[in-house]
């Protein structure tokens, strides 16, 4: 009714938080995926091709990244509702009845197999186990935000929109 949505709207406006939070949700992102291609060029010996970035891809070739990265994560942060069904709705319902690990593993699981319908073109298994993998892991991840800053939906819409930009920004895929 009325008032539950007005209390999930609500957590959109948890934002007195420890700065440190921002930095989580706004960084964190960033030096996950650094880490990812720092690990990558050691196992494989190869090199990242920064030309590879989704990015340009949706962009153009001559645009630059850090020309755009703001408004892509602020666009992003303010058109995606993910995190109003996922951890608004969804997370406090499951943690109502698991702790805080399974209903992260739970909810990833769900996530991942909502993000299937991109992979119905290629049908690459290997791509969809690494989707289901990685939504698991960052969901425990965005579970971790959202329970450390009191249930902010703003804390974990900025964190999934930093995730997308540096997605975007960075060749990991």
């Amino acid at each position: 009714g009325r008032v539950g949505l007005r209390s999930l709207l609500r957590r959109y406006l948890i934002w007195r938080v420890s700065p440190a939070w921002y930095g989580v949700a706004i960084v964190g992102p960033i030096i996950v995926y650094l880490v990812a291609l720092f690990l990558f060029s050691v196992t494989t010996g190869l090199r990242p091709d920064p030309r590879q970035a989704e990015f340009h891809a949706i962009f153009g070739p001559a645009a630059d990244p850090l020309l755009l990265a703001i408004p892509f994560l602020l666009l992003d942060a303010i058109t995606s509702g993910e995190e109003l069904a996922w951890r608004g709705f969804v997370l406090p319902s499951l943690q109502a009845r698991n702790n805080a690990l399974v209903s992260s593993l739970l909810l990833g699981l769900i996530w991942g197999l909502w993000h299937l319908p991109k992979f119905w073109a290629t049908a690459d298994l290997n791509a969809i186990t690494f989707s289901l993998l990685h939504n698991m892991v960052i969901a425990i991840v965005y579970t971790w935000v959202f329970n450390s800053t009191g249930g902010s939906l703003l804390l974990v819409t900025l964190l999934h929109a930093a995730f997308n930009t540096a997605y975007a920004l960075l060749p990991v895929n």
